[in-house]
């Protein structure tokens, strides 16, 4: 299996982490901590000066690191942890949080930091149903942020989303599985914030190493959405929407039926927005080229019904 990569521009934008409705903080590999944005001095009082140069476990009261320390986790494994953990609050209130780990590549490979999103799992329905709310807000903030790295990457995740629900409505599907496409559609790409910016943003060819990297974002946005409880559901479409009805695809080889349909859709709205859009390596297609191109692959990449599907629909042309 291929590594994970996460990696953000060095050093992340801390006026981004602070717009998110989370606790999150950036650790590094000796567990000091390196930056708490405002959600968690909010929830959990400022941070002494002295504490940036202790342990983050030493700033709690503890002799050494948290067991089963999901941040430990992700620097050791280099994806995307999750674990439970009691906490007292700024007003000493015990809650219990969902810790998530992200590691955060810098560009020669190394784990720079690790960001921990912790969220108040406290159990009231209401309560469960807000931090939900928080952390959905909390995903679709790091997809903008991937728009924020790579302006294309955000205008084709909307384009696609376009298009992949004109087919979805061409090919009939219930409204429950077009808000799942749309969403799906919109987030397809949220791996890519685990591409290193000289690949991500790169305007010549890739090398072989680098287009293996390219290949993991599907993996890694599978890694984040599986973490989150209303988009787990989608996590499978995010995995296999770069996979071919011939097996040839990345990154499981899955072929024909295997594939789930909304990935399939996902397949053909994706490759049809990039072909007709400016990238950095070369201009934009016209879409009957496109449309040409992805007929081609009619069978072999691509369903055959959506292909017709696409080909039927009148705005395209």
């Amino acid at each position: 299996m291929l590594k994970t990569f996460m990696s953000l521009p060095q050093p992340m934008p801390e006026s981004i982490l602070d717009q998110f409705p989370c606790p999150v903080s950036k650790i590094d590999r000796n567990y000091y901590i390196l930056y708490r944005n405002t959600a968690s001095v909010r929830s959990n009082g400022p941070t002494p000066p002295e504490a940036y140069a202790r342990h983050c476990y030493e700033w709690i009261g503890r002799s050494e690191r948290c067991p089963q320390c999901a941040v430990a986790q992700a620097f050791a494994s280099g994806r995307v942890e999750t674990q439970e953990k009691l906490n007292f609050t700024e007003d000493q209130r015990l809650v219990r949080l969902e810790q998530t780990a992200i590691p955060v590549f810098a560009v020669n490979g190394e784990i720079a930091y690790v960001l921990e999103v912790d969220l108040d799992t406290t159990a009231t329905l209401t309560l469960q149903q807000d931090n939900e709310t928080t952390f959905t807000q909390t995903i679709f903030a790091f997809a903008e942020l991937i728009e924020k790295r790579d302006a294309y990457t955000g205008r084709h995740s909307a384009n696609t989303c376009s298009i992949a629900l004109k087919l979805g409505q061409q090919l009939g599907l219930p409204s429950n599985k077009l808000d799942d496409l749309s969403t799906a559609a919109l987030l397809h790409d949220i791996g890519k914030i685990g591409i290193p910016e000289s690949v991500l943003l790169k305007p010549g060819r890739l090398t072989e190493a680098e287009r293996l990297q390219i290949q993991e974002h599907p993996r890694i946005g599978y890694d984040v959405l599986c973490k989150v409880n209303r988009f787990a559901h989608l996590a499978d479409y995010v995995l296999y929407h770069h996979e071919w009805m011939n097996g040839s695809g990345y990154p499981t080889q899955r072929s024909g039926d295997d594939i789930p349909l909304l990935a399939r859709i996902l397949s053909v709205a994706d490759v049809f927005e990039a072909l007709t859009a400016h990238r950095v390596y070369r201009p934009a297609m016209p879409k009957e080229q496109a449309l040409s191109i992805i007929q081609q692959g009619r069978g072999s990449q691509f369903d055959e019904k959506v292909v017709d599907c696409l080909l039927s629909l009148p705005d395209i042309h």
